[in-house]
């Protein structure tokens, strides 16, 4: 039954909604690749584009051949009727769970809590920042940390949880096949420490409306999801919409508001999300027990002076120079010994950040 399964998610390009109106005028999909006529399919609500394509994929392919070809090359499928399927995914309240689901990576153990990170394409130092705070603050607790491969918090997020070695799953708005190419190193490295995620056939290319669809999986994978930084109209919001939809709590980092990039994160905070600033907000509000706190940090006088002005606002190295009248050759001393340590990080617009 799972290549039938296949054989009309080709038929349908991964799109949930024709592939539930056949399912549910015609359950057996085997009965229906075999036996269906022009009328049944038309009977069933599929388009006649749909219907032609259907008879012309019928004509050109074998439906168990294609399915172990598909397996040949790595590639994992799961129907919605399997007892592998994600239960999590089978009851997503108004949005269609996927009708088929293709892997390609490593098994999660452990049964980890699953969740969601996301954030704008072009973010600043400062949504780098947060978004590796909040992921490694929750790197001892099982948590298994879900995005969308995309540039930007997406990509930052996946990159965190490998670094602190929690498992990662990429859910991706196009087949395995049509992962652009400078991001094949960065998928191979998701699916040693998780997996990628489609509900699109291997060979579907990625179209604009792909993505905003996607993000029901997204969420609906996800115990909570967070927004680090989004503007007004961010495809983020998109997943917080579902995500509330789907009863799941949504958590949205606080912002300048004078930055753009903060505009729907603040909204959100004011409409419908939780405000978070470290990973144990996000655990208390699921109620997850928190671990003992660790015993405070010593810090020499040049030490505690930097993490004091660094908790007030990041600096640059110029600025860090200013306030503390250091010269440049002590302050790059104390900045390497906070680096070392792991207390501060430079990003990209070269200011200083805590951890």
């Amino acid at each position: 039954m799972n290549e039938y399964f296949h054989a009309w998610n080709l038929v349908f390009e991964g799109m949930p909604k024709p592939f539930w109106k056949l399912i549910k005028t015609i359950p057996d999909l085997g009965y229906a690749w075999n036996n269906a006529t022009f009328e049944s399919l038309l009977g069933a609500g599929l388009s006649p584009e749909l219907i032609e394509k259907f008879f012309h994929l019928k004509n050109s392919i074998n439906p168990a051949d294609n399915f172990n070809k598909v397996l040949d090359a790595g590639i994992s499928i799961v129907n919605n009727r399997a007892a592998a399927y994600p239960k999590i995914l089978r009851f997503l309240n108004n949005h269609l769970p996927p009708a088929v689901l293709y892997f390609k990576g490593g098994i999660l153990l452990n049964d980890p809590l699953f969740i969601s990170v996301v954030g704008t394409r072009r973010m600043t130092g400062y949504g780098e920042a947060m978004t590796k705070k909040i992921i490694r603050d929750l790197k001892d607790y099982n948590v298994c940390i879900v995005s969308g491969m995309a540039d930007g918090v997406d990509s930052v997020a996946h990159l965190t949880a490998i670094e602190c070695g929690m498992p990662t799953i990429a859910v991706l708005g196009h087949g395995f096949n049509h992962i652009n190419y400078y991001k094949q190193k960065f998928a191979e490295q998701i699916q040693q420490n998780g997996y990628l995620l489609s509900e699109y056939p291997p060979d579907t290319k990625g179209e604009k409306y792909h993505f905003p669809l996607r993000n029901r999986i997204i969420s609906g994978l996800s115990a909570a999801v967070v927004v680090v930084e989004a503007g007004e109209k961010s495809g983020a919001l998109i997943t917080a919409d579902y995500a509330l939809d789907q009863g799941r709590e949504v958590f949205a980092v606080p912002g300048n508001v004078g930055s753009e990039k903060s505009a729907g994160t603040n909204n959100l905070i004011k409409t419908s999300a939780h405000l978070v600033t470290k990973g144990e907000d996000i655990l208390e509000v699921l109620k997850i027990p928190l671990h003992k706190q660790k015993t405070s940090l010593k810090f020499t006088p040049g030490q505690a002076g930097i993490v004091n002005i660094l908790k007030k606002t990041p600096c640059c190295r110029e600025e860090l120079i200013q306030k503390t009248a250091y010269h440049a050759q002590d302050l790059n001393m104390i900045i390497t010994e906070l680096e070392m340590e792991g207390l501060i990080t430079k990003y990209r617009d070269g200011k200083y950040y805590l951890n």
